[in-house]
């Protein structure tokens, strides 16, 4: 099941999110750390960053979204949590998951470690990215937190990129929202 939902996470495959389209409130400081939407039975820490909640609509616009495009399609198994927000194409024409989950950063660079993996650091975090496909457009980058990990999976449709320049730009989405982590995320 594990792997189940960590594809999930990296493909963005919908799991049949828990809320759907529906509206809702603004999203909170991330000061505050609310109770989750989502927990699962294991021993790891609760995902206290939730991406369709914590992210700010401005943020999101910041970021190349349009927040009324939000969906949320989290995943909760018996040992472990994935709160999931999709993007659907915007103006930029680009479908983006955002992953927040208690996989560690750890079992996900050996889940993929037959992938050709780019390891490196974003502001003092630990990060991988990951070309998807043979041409370029789709990239998965994955950003160690306190509680596990955020992961951002971004489809540009119809990019004609080479493959190498595929996650170009992904790290500057990313930061946007690492911004609102909670205070020690």
């Amino acid at each position: 099941m594990a792997s189940t939902c960590a594809a999930v996470l990296v493909s963005g495959c919908s799991a049949g999110g828990q809320e759907g389209n529906s509206p809702f409130a603004s999203p909170s400081s991330t000061s505050e750390i609310r109770k989750p939407r989502l927990t699962d039975l294991s021993a790891r820490p609760d995902v206290i960053f939730d991406p369709c909640m914590d992210i700010p609509d401005d943020a999101l616009r910041a970021a190349g979204l349009e927040p009324s495009t939000r969906s949320f399609e989290d995943v909760s198994s018996s040992d472990r949590t994935f709160l999931i927000c999709a993007y659907r194409p915007g103006p930029r024409g680009m479908y983006v998951n955002i992953g927040s989950s208690n996989s560690t950063y750890d079992e996900y660079v050996a889940k993929e470690s037959e992938s050709e993996l780019h390891e490196y650091d974003i502001d003092g975090r630990r990060a991988v990215t990951k070309h998807v496909g043979s041409r370029g457009g789709n990239c998965i980058l994955t950003v160690e937190t306190s509680y596990g990990t955020l992961g951002v999976t971004r489809d540009l449709f119809d990019s004609e990129l080479p493959r190498e320049q595929s996650c170009d730009g992904i790290d500057d989405m990313a930061r946007i929202f690492l911004s609102h982590l909670p205070e020690g995320a």
